[in-house]
């Protein structure tokens, strides 16, 4: 009865009509709740006289039908958190239930009845307490560390180490954080919960964030529902900064969330204060650079130098690639097959363990351009790195946001030495495009200048989450630099 059947008047099918009709029995009260972009056609409530007989009572029902009409389809896309967050729906929770004899019980809490029942919890609050268990230490884990941002680093790479995630999410801790720091296992709560007993051992200002991850759905913020949330991780607050903290992702850096928690708000839970809202925001942006500096033979084939650095989310989704292959060799072996075109020679990866810094690539590279046969004149085509083929954005309309979880950077610069002199008869077109309120751009630029052919490419979007109203705007963006992106150089030899 608490959650009362949800009715999805959207699915993958466009609808003419979709209708539903409730009896809610005048004893229970509920938040009713519409989620998603359409709007209800009609509503209507009467009367339904002795629909429910309960205590030996005969009960009253309200009977309330709910219509919405002309209903679009709902397509997923990419780069969208759960669907249960935008299809159009009607959501009931259970407020209070008055019995025939007048008592009453409610259900909807509020923020302070929930701090109150998290603080004290057994499996959350007291735990957060716990910090007697790293009293022994606590000395050993800082000695190194000369201020507070050094001590929760220290804290912060002593917890990953220490205690592997069991993949398992959730908000209480399984066992208590003791005993899965001695089995050196845990869920998400264990582990977090656990950093913010060893933070607070070490004095600092250390506080929970319980969130919904991006699958689980967004937070409904009217009511406080416990069971909504599915995640919870540590806050620390140095100086007039604060970050947020997972140890359960080992090759994530101190700051960064896993992009499963990057998903509107979360609430944040402190010992001694009353709970408040924070912003999930990712804290760096992705970026990725590649630089090549290469020679075209006589025989046709480019050799060269191809290097690629990166940093947040774009470092951390490299690293994990590498850590599932097995071994580096293996993890470029995969590359080499991805691309048939191009043979790798020689490789050598930095940084691959030190996650606070840039990841570097180094690829020592061959790939045919042209047979040789005809080397008066032939098409070249420079997009071979990282090449856009598809539309990310296909839709006429989207009524729901573009949540990349994070700004994105991504840079590329190839120079390649030619064997003769030779002239450009035609190139792709040089271009600088942007999108609406400084959202992001694509600048292109190649050039032939002393035996040299040079291209610059530069793709920024600089927001995290675009509207529904920039939809279109993203997808004729990328329209244009596909487009674009067909054509080649056309290299002639000079007489």
């Amino acid at each position: 009865m608490f959650n009362f059947k949800t009715w999805e008047f959207q699915s993958d099918l466009p609808k003419v009509s979709s209708e539903y009709q409730v009896f809610i029995p005048g004893i229970y009260n509920y938040n009713v709740s519409l989620k998603g972009y359409q709007k209800l056609s009609d509503q209507k409530a009467e009367l339904s006289k002795e629909c429910l007989r309960f205590d030996g009572a005969n009960i009253d029902c309200s009977k309330i039908t709910y219509l919405m009409k002309d209903i679009p389809a709902f397509l997923e896309e990419e780069n969208m958190t759960a669907p249960s967050n935008f299809k159009s729906a009607i959501y009931f929770e259970l407020s209070d239930l008055t019995y025939p004899n007048g008592a009453k019980t409610s259900y909807t809490k509020t923020w302070k009845d929930v701090d109150y029942e998290l603080t004290t919890d057994q499996s959350f609050g007291s735990q957060m307490k716990k910090k007697d268990i790293y009293k022994d230490l606590i000395a050993g884990i800082i000695q190194n560390a000369p201020d507070d941002l050094q001590k929760a680093r220290a804290i912060f790479n002593y917890i990953k180490k220490q205690i592997k995630w069991n993949n398992y999410y959730g908000v209480f801790s399984e066992n208590s954080i003791k005993k899965s720091l001695e089995s050196r296992s845990g869920s998400v709560a264990d582990i977090n919960l656990n950093l913010i007993a060893a933070l607070s051992a070490a004095n600092l200002d250390a506080e929970a964030v319980i969130l919904s991850t991006r699958e689980n759905g967004t937070i409904n913020k009217l009511y406080p529902v416990i069971s909504d949330f599915n995640y919870v991780v540590a806050k620390v607050n140095i100086g007039d900064k604060s970050y947020l903290l997972d140890a359960s992702e080992p090759l994530l850096p101190f700051g960064l969330l896993p992009l499963r928690c990057i998903n509107d708000q979360g609430r944040v839970i402190n010992l001694k204060k009353a709970s408040y809202w924070i912003d999930l925001n990712a804290s760096q942006k992705s970026i990725t650079s590649y630089i090549l500096a290469g020679k075209l033979n006589a025989d046709g084939k480019l050799t060269g130098n191809l290097i690629t650095y990166t940093q947040g989310y774009a470092a951390y989704n490299k690293r994990k690639d590498i850590q599932k292959s097995g071994s580096i060799d293996e993890y470029v072996e995969k590359i080499d097959e991805r691309l048939p075109r191009i043979k790798i020679l020689h490789h050598e990866i930095d940084n691959l363990d030190s996650i606070e810094n840039i990841l570097t690539e180094k690829y020592e590279v061959e790939f045919t351009v042209s047979d040789g046969s005809s080397n008066k004149q032939f098409y070249l085509s420079p997009f071979f790195i990282n090449a856009i083929t598809k539309n990310p954005f296909n839709l006429n309309e989207r009524n729901y946001p573009v949540d990349l979880g994070a700004a994105t950077d991504e840079r590329i610069s190839i120079q390649i030495t030619l064997p003769d002199q030779y002239e450009l008869l035609e190139k792709p077109k040089d271009m600088a495009i942007g999108l609406p309120e400084s959202g992001g751009k694509y600048l292109l630029n190649t050039s032939l200048e002393n035996n040299q052919l040079s291209l610059h490419q530069v793709l920024q979007l600089n927001k995290a989450v675009y509207e529904p109203s920039q939809y279109l705007y993203l997808k004729a963006f990328y329209s244009k630099i596909i487009q674009n992106q067909k054509s080649e150089y056309l290299l002639k030899k000079a007489n």
